[in-house]
């Protein structure tokens, strides 16, 4: 943000400021998911994304109240610690920003509020069936306005609104970059400087330097509060702090996890979701679901970390997942190897679910590498086998639903949810003593690459796929992680070809960030931007082990880029 600031506070009506003719007004905002507007105000909701401002630093809700009269304090958005950023220009002028906070119910408590890194105002509480006005003096930070809003231990700030206003000839200016619209989505394979091992090495670097950035004031990497959105990122600091020697990354991961592994339920499970204010008796968080699938996915990540862990941390992450193993992944495993759900949204689902089932048998294979139980070695075996024959020999999948019983047939590119039953594919295939079994989960593998309809055909130049929603791309910048894995086995040299595109499309800014990499959260394309960085980190650092790191070259192709381009 850059480190010159001016600030001058004014508190409405206590402060001489320059006269209102001296202002134009820039942007007026009203908080919330339904908002009230005569038509010259922007309605802005957690879900709202434009390149000149946005929320970051911290995760926020959207609040509403039928029964509050005053429409400027129905509704709102509420928050622990995060930042609203404006762009402007002139960066050199003085710019008048007015906040209007919102409802003592949702603000009980005091709050701070920061300009840029400065503190301006402390113990600033809401007033009873009323807005509260706040107004500021302020020079722009480099290329932007912020306010930063910081409520007390175990307490939440409400805002119902914003305004800024600048001098005369003064506009708003993108801050929150989007890949190039000018460059193809998909480009050309001789368009692609092709990444080298020390460029690959410099991509791991940027995505667990870009997660320790944008990680959310309560050190977590959710906009959402969904617990299976952090396991990736958790795993991609984990493997850039094995292969570059970051401590501080693993650190971070450990923080997450003991705050994980701390929220163990009375009955071995983990609530999906979780409150901003953890560790505060006041937020319980969302206790609708507790399912199999999404907390599969952090028993995954508290499994990969358990040989990284010094004691006591390891005996304790061991001691969770197995009483979680032993009273709910075990006893929800049917008869014919699939995994049940269970409660999600407060509803029971008893039949099996892919999902679900993918990232079981991943974490019962890591813990029956660190326990030797053979109970987890039968219960992952049974399971591959089912998975694996879900895969037809066309590539596409027999995939079965969180919410129904039947299956339904998808095709091989569905990789919100295919993502999770490859990788399980994966892990069984470099683990497994079955000869049998191997062969099993590699054809299956096989077919959803090669089949008639599977991945190598439905690529796009060779090497990429259409995108869709960026819940469903996030996963995308993971795919090349499987197929890294998959060049573990002999391989035509063509797939070796095409995960080195893919890894040089991850590392262009121009192309990864439509689909989240590297993306601010504040970004059109940020909404599950750490996850996305997440997954791609995974990507580089399959890179590195499995192809880069092997017999490869690293010069096919338009040239190769490394630590000086």
């Amino acid at each position: 943000m850059g480190n010159r600031l001016g600030i001058v506070l004014t508190l409405v009506g206590s402060l001489a400021a320059p006269a209102v003719s001296a202002f134009e007004p820039l942007v007026d905002l009203d908080f919330g998911p339904r908002g009230f507007t005569d038509g010259t105000v922007i309605l802005w909701g957690v879900g709202a994304r434009e390149p000149r401002m946005g929320w970051t630093g911290g995760r926020v809700v959207d609040f509403i109240d039928r029964n509050q009269r005053h429409p400027g304090l129905r509704d709102g958005i509420a928050g622990s610690d995060a930042i609203f950023s404006i762009g402007v220009w002139p960066p050199d002028s003085l710019y008048r920003l007015t906040l209007y906070l919102g409802d003592q119910v949702r603000q009980p408590g005091p709050i701070s509020i920061y300009i840029d890194t400065a503190l301006v105002a402390e113990g600033i509480t809401a007033l009873a069936d009323t807005r509260r006005e706040l107004q500021f003096l302020v020079n722009p930070a480099g290329d932007r306005v912020s306010f930063r809003l910081k409520a007390g231990p175990c307490e939440q700030f409400a805002i119902a609104g914003a305004r800024l206003e600048g001098p005369a000839g003064a506009r708003l200016v993108a801050i929150f970059p989007e890949g190039d619209p000018s460059f193809g989505p998909i480009p050309p394979v001789d368009s692609l400087l092709t990444i080298d091992r020390a460029g690959l090495q410099r991509q791991l670097r940027r995505d667990a330097e870009f997660l320790m950035e944008e990680r959310l004031s309560d050190k977590r990497f959710s906009l959402h509060g969904a617990w299976y959105q952090n396991s990736f990122p958790i795993r991609a600091l984990l493997s850039a702090d094995e292969l570059l020697d970051e401590p501080a990354w693993r650190d971070a991961a450990f923080e997450l996890l003991d705050d994980f592994v701390a929220g163990q339920l009375p009955n071995g499970n983990w609530h999906a979701a979780y409150d901003s204010r953890h560790g505060c008796s006041s937020a319980p968080g969302d206790t609708a679901s507790a399912n199999l699938a999404d907390i599969g996915s952090m028993t995954l990540a508290l499994a990969l970390a358990v040989p990284r862990a010094e004691e006591p941390r390891r005996s304790r992450y061991r001691s969770a997942l197995v009483r979680y193993a032993d009273s709910i992944s075990l006893p929800n495993q049917l008869p014919d190897g699939g995994f049940m759900n269970r409660t999600w949204q407060n509803k029971d689902y008893r039949f099996p679910y892919s999902v679900a089932t993918g990232t079981q048998i991943s974490t019962l294979v890591v813990l029956h590498q660190i326990t030797g139980d053979d109970r987890y070695r039968t219960a992952a075996g049974v399971a591959a086998k089912w998975l694996a024959r879900q895969v037809r020999d066309d590539g596409r999948i027999a995939f079965a639903p969180h919410d129904r019983a039947t299956t339904q047939l998808v095709g091989s590119t569905r990789f919100g949810d295919i993502y999770y039953m490859m990788e399980a594919l994966m892990f069984v295939a470099g683990w497994t003593t079955d000869d049998a079994l191997r062969r099993e989960v590699d054809l299956a593998f096989d077919r959803w690459v090669e089949g008639p309809v599977g991945l190598r055909v439905l690529a796009r130049n060779g090497y990429w796929w259409p995108m869709g929603d960026l819940w469903t791309d996030s996963k995308l910048a993971g795919v090349p992680a499987l197929l890294c894995e998959r060049l573990r086995r002999p391989a035509p040299e063509s797939l070796r070809e095409m995960v080195h595109r893919q890894l040089s499309w991850l590392d262009d800014d121009r192309l990864s960030r439509r689909i989240g990499v590297r993306a601010s959260p504040a970004a059109m394309s940020g909404e599950y931007g750490l996850v996305a960085t997440g997954f791609a980190g995974l990507s580089a650092a399959a890179g590195l082990k499995f192809v880069l790191g092997l017999n490869s070259t690293g010069r096919p192709h338009g040239g190769a880029r490394g630590d000086g381009e």
